[in-house]
């Protein structure tokens, strides 16, 4: 359930939880739950990896790709 998993990712990163931040990143990045967007995908795999979530350095890399892929 989507729309649980983004409350709760949100009350998980707002106390600045690595992984939840970067599972924020991939709902938006792939419009799980939310409308999909890939600036605030950016902005939330930016503040992962700030925060120490490795895993976000590879989604960050993979979106980059997707958005150049398209450009």
């Amino acid at each position: 359930d989507y729309e649980q998993a983004l409350v709760w990712y949100e009350k998980a990163a707002a106390q600045d939880d690595p992984d939840a931040v970067g599972q924020l990143g991939v709902m938006y990045s792939k419009g799980k739950g939310v409308a999909p967007s890939w600036r605030r995908a950016r902005e939330l795999y930016q503040r992962a990896i700030d925060l120490g979530n490795s895993m976000s350095v590879k989604n960050m890399q993979i979106l980059t790709k997707s958005i150049q892929n398209v450009s």
